[in-house]
């Protein structure tokens, strides 16, 4: 096996495990198993970079699950507004630094 399809295997079974990490959320519009939490720094900028600290949150998430975001877009999880604040994807895996809106 590769270690690209290790890697796959590893986000299914391991990261959004629903019994040991992930949880199952509401993410615009979509049933999506993900890992969402706070970091444990506020973010310095601020969700509107005005130097106004922000609580920075972090949501990963298989890629494939999530619609395509990038910064400055806003996303619906949970019923709660969020703005994407960073999106990477590591090897198929959506890291998405999000702050609350107000």
């Amino acid at each position: 096996m590769s270690l690209k399809a290790d890697m796959a295997r590893d986000i299914d079974e391991v990261f959004l495990n629903a019994e040991d990490f992930a949880a199952v959320r509401h993410v615009c519009n979509r049933q999506v198993p993900c890992v969402l939490y706070a970091q444990s720094e506020p973010n310095e900028a601020g969700a509107d970079g005005m130097g106004v600290g922000a609580q920075l949150y972090t949501l990963q998430a298989k890629a494939s699950d999530l619609p395509r975001v990038r910064e400055g877009d806003n996303m619906v999880i949970d019923g709660v507004p969020w703005e994407v604040v960073d999106y990477r994807n590591e090897h198929g895996m959506a890291v998405v630094k999000i702050v609350k809106q107000s």
